[in-house]
């Protein structure tokens, strides 16, 4: 089941129904109760007070969080606070072990507790434009039935949990690297390209600040060509790192790169590269933009000639080559 099947099953009180639900009979008790964008400060007592509840969306709502919040929502299944003023998530959320979906995207978040650990039902955790949460505990390495972790747009300096365990994983957005040695000396910001090695359920994966891995060897073990379902490839380094383009870094990359080999099955690559020098694996030739057209065509070396069968694959670079703010280069049916 999609994350958006879990939002939209079960019986529900949504929008102008909040009064019935808050000044209405006690017996009132909804399974899903859905009010985003209601200028709640607090979730309503009454809310909180529904033991049979199983979805509650309440994103796009100025809320805070109190301690004994999740104490008696034990049956909840889906819960979206995302685009709220949450900056607090109590400890007690380890009581919902039935939850399946749990959307926290923009909210001013710091920590999550350690008990997300307790969710073994747990599906989907979304945490995607965190700008405050900067650690993540390691019981997210136990959710594993977890299928989609979606990191997008929140940086994180400490990841204390290996996402090697979590091999039920489809969606993975964003994969951080750092190399073996860092993060043996305690550099949690990401993880080695080998912890990807047994995640074969793949289907979306966006990597970034590949400049981080070690070199090719790292690259072999992710074992790419192995994940037969993947769709989706994303491959990024730091706009950051222009100061370190010496040949020899300019090298690694390119030993990296040619190590990935994407399997057949893919129709989507995205090479995002916030520097002036394209990998020569990814493209040999870079003729001029033809008259009218806002893309350029690439001609692939053989490292990316195996995904050429596919009429689907859409092959884009992104690099400041082309201009001052680099713009996307997309090759359709290759």
């Amino acid at each position: 089941m999609s994350g958006g099947q879990l939002l939209a099953q079960g019986e529900g009180l949504a929008g102008d129904s909040y009064r019935l639900l808050v000044d209405g009979d006690a017996s009132f008790a909804p399974r899903r109760v859905s009010f985003p964008k209601r200028d709640l400060a607090v979730i309503p007592e009454k809310i909180l007070k529904l033991e049979g509840l199983r979805t509650l969306l309440l994103q796009k709502n100025p809320l805070a969080i109190e301690g004994s919040t999740f104490t008696r929502l034990e049956h909840l299944r889906v819960l979206d606070l995302s685009e709220t003023a949450v900056e607090f998530i109590p400890d007690n959320l380890g009581n919902l072990v039935y939850l399946r979906f749990l959307n926290l995207s923009h909210t001013r978040i710091q920590t999550i507790p350690e008990s997300i650990g307790n969710l073994w039902s747990l599906k989907f955790l979304l945490l995607r434009g965190c700008k405050s949460l900067h650690t993540l505990p390691k019981g997210i390495e136990h959710l594993r039935g977890l299928r989609d972790l979606d990191l997008a747009g929140t940086v994180i300096d400490e990841a204390a949990f290996r996402v090697g365990h979590l091999r039920s994983l489809t969606t993975l957005l964003c994969f951080a690297v750092t190399s073996r040695e860092a993060r043996a000396a305690q550099d949690m910001s990401g993880w080695p390209l080998d912890e990807l090695k047994n995640l074969s359920q793949l289907r979306t994966l966006h990597i970034q600040k590949l400049e981080k891995a070690a070199g090719r060897s790292e690259a072999t073990e992710m074992s790419l060509a192995a994940k037969k379902g993947l769709r989706e490839l994303e491959l990024s380094c730091s706009g950051t790192v222009k100061p370190l383009q010496t040949p020899e870094f300019v090298r690694k990359i390119e030993d990296i790169f040619e190590e990935m080999n994407p399997p057949l099955c893919l129709q989507s690559l995205k090479l995002k590269l916030l520097w002036d020098k394209v990998p020569k694996m990814a493209v040999s030739d870079l003729p001029a933009k033809s008259p009218g057209s806002g893309h350029r065509r690439v001609q692939l070396l053989p490292v990316f000639s195996s995904i050429r069968p596919s009429a689907r694959t859409e092959i884009v670079v992104h690099s400041r080559l082309f201009s001052s703010e680099g713009y996307w280069c997309r090759v359709h049916g290759y």
